[in-house]
């Protein structure tokens, strides 16, 4: 071990923490990304779940395929986004919600978002955990 002078040690040990933080963001984005990963998947299987049920004459292939995962990383919090690239976004809210028809009745709903969310409420905290306690 090296020794450190008295005057040096305040810059020690913000040498330390700062290297210690570093790795701690690291792991932390590694967990969003594994989180974010795992309700896409989530998510688009449940959208593949509904679509054998419905047999509209639609073909979901397109729509599941749009499925991305957004970075914002802008602000105080770090946050990744499932969402529905264009221009098949247009289908989320319809299919989520149901919508009117033009005979005044209503569609039913394929919620398939919820499956990603209920997985993040369950696991989330716990990948996180599990990464931070990789951190040496």
């Amino acid at each position: 071990m090296s020794s450190i002078k008295p005057t040096d040690f305040s810059d020690a040990v913000t040498s330390i923490f700062k290297s210690y933080s570093v790795d701690v963001d690291n792991a932390l984005q590694s967990a969003l990304d594994d989180i974010a990963e795992q309700a896409k998947q989530k998510t688009t299987e449940a959208a593949a779940r509904q679509s054998t049920v419905v047999n509209s004459g639609h073909d979901w292939k397109d729509y599941i395929a749009a499925f991305d995962i957004k970075n914002d990383d802008s602000g105080l919090w770090r946050k990744r986004v499932i969402y529905v690239k264009a221009p098949h976004y247009r289908l989320t809210h319809l299919l989520e919600n149901g919508h009117a028809t033009r005979n005044g009745g209503r569609t039913r709903r394929f919620p398939h978002f919820a499956d990603g969310q209920k997985f993040v409420d369950e696991n989330g905290e716990k990948i996180v955990v599990d990464k931070l306690g990789e951190v040496e």
